[in-house]
């Protein structure tokens, strides 16, 4: 199946725009579309679609686009609820993690929001990822952007909520 019909040109386009709110909309349609897939029992579309948010989202050279990805995975995430979620926490964490260590403090916020998200719907499936997680915040919480480390101090309350 093509790009285009997983997620549509407006819906990629959206994603990379330089307004958070076109970014959020687009991300609304990835989880109108994923939950969509849910129903119909299309989990290898939905790994399509986390493959394209990992490849041409998160690891681009636009920033606009990493925190496009980012948003995109949370929203896939939310969409896949608590039932499905554990099956693509390995493809859904990871980069998430990877965006922790970003260049721009605000693609490292929107990781923070992006993994808050993840694991507000997943809890203790993502125990597996507890080492990467723990380092990531580490460092995070240290972060020289107040905006990121308000961002890690959530995850981190949200992370001794939900693995405690």
């Amino acid at each position: 199946m093509a790009t285009t019909e997983l997620l549509p040109l407006p819906v990629t386009k959206g994603l990379g725009d330089r307004l958070s709110e076109k970014r959020k909309n687009a991300a609304l349609e990835i989880e109108r579309l994923v939950r969509d897939k849910v129903e119909k029992n299309e989990f290898g579309d939905i790994k399509v679609i986390i493959v394209i948010l990992q490849k041409d989202f998160t690891l681009s050279a636009n920033p606009n686009n990493r925190k496009g990805g980012l948003m995109g995975l949370a929203a896939t995430a939310i969409a896949l609820g608590k039932a499905c979620i554990g099956m693509h926490l390995p493809e859904l964490i990871p980069p998430i993690l990877a965006c922790f260590q970003d260049q721009d403090p605000r693609v490292r916020y929107a990781a923070c929001e992006s993994l808050y998200n993840t694991i507000k719907i997943s809890r203790s499936s993502t125990l597996m990822f507890f080492n990467p997680t723990f380092d990531g915040l580490s460092r995070l919480i240290a972060d020289n952007d107040a905006n990121v480390r308000y961002g890690a101090e959530m995850l981190d309350k949200l992370v001794k909520v939900g693995w405690g």
